[in-house]
């Protein structure tokens, strides 16, 4: 028995446990047609097995999953530091302090100079920063689960961050719980592929005659505490920035168009996680009112190891505990996978081959060129709208409470 046909059942999440359990590297990781990571076995297998127990498709384990206990909004308190981060800086607070504590070694999610998007560990706090900021692409795990492995047979201690099928599949891959081992799983929305994002990038820099230097998809400003911005900068110093959902990539992203066919059967979408702590943007602050211009994150502790590192971090944050329900019920990766529409492959097929010039045709953004009062409030300063607001809620108060 081995996974060959994980991947034609389109339940593979690319995540490598796999390839890196195999003793005698029978089994390959490659690009398939959409650009996604998937296993291929080769005719050297010997049928022993070990990969489909590590299989998270085939051999998911019931108590790899916890409950929540505490839910938090969240925010750094040293907001240069998280400046970088996508939202609250829970994920470079909780590293920086893990490795002031334990001395260990952090696994995170960067994207190289090359716009290759890959997991790799740091172990000194300068190192942390490139694994700051979301890239709405699939990571490649690549080795990082028998790294991981031997630092914690030194005895040492490792945290690992990623989505929660990849930190599912460093639990299946080490077979069993480690006391030095500690979990970040995120809030994911699903992942488009890496080879994808690179015909982009290409694509980006044939439209502007311009070598790209680095992309940002949540970039702060002065505007916008949520950061949904794309900026992208050139090597020749110039650089570009518009609204997100004007990004035809993103815009594919978030439409739930451009997703590994593992994301729409998601066995990680609901409220029960995987990781010891679970961060990612929130979305019950709105509801709830609070933080209205910080940028900030949920943070949720699933563990006692979870309720260990926030004990270690909490005092580095302004946080309010909220109950759990408002978050997982609004939060829509935390109660079920995205959608499957009849046009998914269409959109992959031609993202893979680069045909951007017709995506673009077919999917134009949202707004059509028309301006709304969302669009005149995006072009003022929250310096200029947080006495507002907070002045208005003040009379809206006042009059209700007559």
């Amino acid at each position: 028995m081995n996974i060959s046909n994980v991947p034609a059942e389109g339940k593979c999440t690319g995540c490598r446990a796999c390839e890196q359990v195999c003793s005698i590297h029978a089994i390959t990781v490659d690009y398939d047609e959409f650009g996604f990571l998937v296993p291929t076995v080769s005719n050297s297998c010997t049928q022993c097995g070990r990969c489909s127990a590590v299989c998270q498709a085939q051999s998911m384990k019931p108590d790899l999953f916890h409950k929540i206990g505490h839910c938090y909004i969240a925010y750094a308190k040293d907001k240069k530091r998280a400046l970088h981060s996508a939202s609250g800086g829970a994920f470079i607070v909780i590293a920086d302090e893990f490795i002031k504590k334990y001395k260990g070694t952090v696994y995170g999610c960067s994207m190289d100079k090359q716009f290759h998007v890959v997991h790799a560990g740091a172990a000194d706090k300068d190192s942390l920063s490139c694994f700051q900021g979301s890239k709405y692409v699939q990571s490649d795990t690549q080795n990082s689960y028998q790294a991981a492995e031997k630092i914690l047979q030194e005895g040492k201690h490792v945290l690992y961050a990623g989505t929660p099928c990849q930190i599912a599949g460093l639990k299946m891959f080490l077979k069993k719980e480690w006391n030095t081992l500690y979990t970040i799983d995120l809030i994911c929305h699903g992942v488009p592929s890496q080879a994808s994002f690179k015909k982009y990038i290409n694509w980006l820099e044939g439209i502007s005659q311009k070598r790209i230097q680095s992309f940002r998809f949540r970039n702060r400003n002065a505007f916008d505490a949520s950061g949904y911005q794309i900026r992208v900068k050139y090597e020749n110093g110039s650089e570009f920035k518009c609204p997100a959902m004007d990004d035809l990539y993103f815009r594919l992203f978030s439409k739930d168009l451009s997703l590994n066919s593992a994301c729409y059967q998601c066995k990680f979408a609901q409220s029960e996680r995987v990781g010891d702590i679970t961060i990612g943007d929130s979305a019950a602050a709105g509801k709830l009112g609070l933080y209205r211009f910080e940028p900030k994150s949920s943070v949720m502790i699933n563990t006692q190891k979870g309720k260990t590192l926030w004990d270690l971090v909490k005092n580095k944050f302004v946080c309010t505990e909220i109950d759990k329900t408002i978050e997982t019920e609004r939060n829509k990766p935390l109660s079920s996978p995205p959608i499957a529409f009849e046009n998914r492959k269409a959109v992959c097929r031609l993202m893979a081959e680069g045909e951007f010039d017709m995506l673009q045709h077919e999917y134009p953004p949202d707004r059509n060129g028309h301006f709304n009062i969302h669009d005149v409030a995006a072009r003022i300063p929250i310096v200029i709208k947080r006495p507002i607001y907070y002045t208005l809620a003040s009379v809206r108060r006042l009059f209700s409470a007559r």
